[in-house]
């Protein structure tokens, strides 16, 4: 969405034309709807944080180190500057989703999506059985939700942040050791 978005119900179908570079009937002939193209963007965002979560999660290390990545790679890419976009998913899909049963159908695609990337991480990993990988792909997600990046390190300015080092092992420390216990 343009700018610093205002999400799907703020963002007019004119701005989202000028940000695609169409015109309002060009709009509507490549996507339908604003809905649809929200929710053609949507896929296409899901599809490219879970091909990196994959790629994080299959990579070299313990999983805990996996973990800090993902926690890192994500903190990075939501606050980027100049916008700091935040996560689709979390941000206003979960906000919509309520009013718009086809943007809550795809979001708990893509919630389903990244917990089965975690929970196959979990069981290949070293770590115990009990809890389930399930169980621990299942943990995670609400340390993903907005309320933690709105109360910690994405709502604050850079220079008044906490170590994403240390909310990264703080977060991982949580799934790895304490999850179901």
């Amino acid at each position: 969405m343009p700018g610093r978005p205002p999400g799907f119900a703020g963002a007019s179908l004119d701005e989202l034309a000028a940000a695609c570079g169409l015109n309002r009937p060009s709009l509507y002939a490549a996507f339908g709807d604003k809905e649809q193209l929200y929710i053609a963007t949507l896929r296409f965002y899901g599809a490219r944080s879970i091909d990196g979560l994959e790629a994080i999660l299959g990579g070299p290390g313990t999983i805990a180190q996996r973990l800090g990545k993902v926690y890192t790679a994500a903190i990075d890419l939501y606050t980027a500057p100049p916008h700091r976009p935040g996560c689709m998913i979390v941000g206003t899909a979960a906000v919509e989703s309520p009013t718009h049963p086809q943007i809550a159908a795809v979001t708990n695609e893509l919630l389903a999506a990244i917990e089965k990337s975690l929970e196959r991480a979990f069981a290949a990993s070293d770590l115990p059985r009990k809890p389930s990988p399930a169980s621990r792909a299942a943990w995670p997600a609400p340390s993903c939700t907005p309320s933690p990046f709105a109360r910690g390190w994405a709502a604050r300015p850079p220079t008044f942040a906490p170590s994403p080092p240390r909310w990264c092992r703080r977060s991982v420390d949580e799934v790895v050791i304490q999850c179901g216990a």
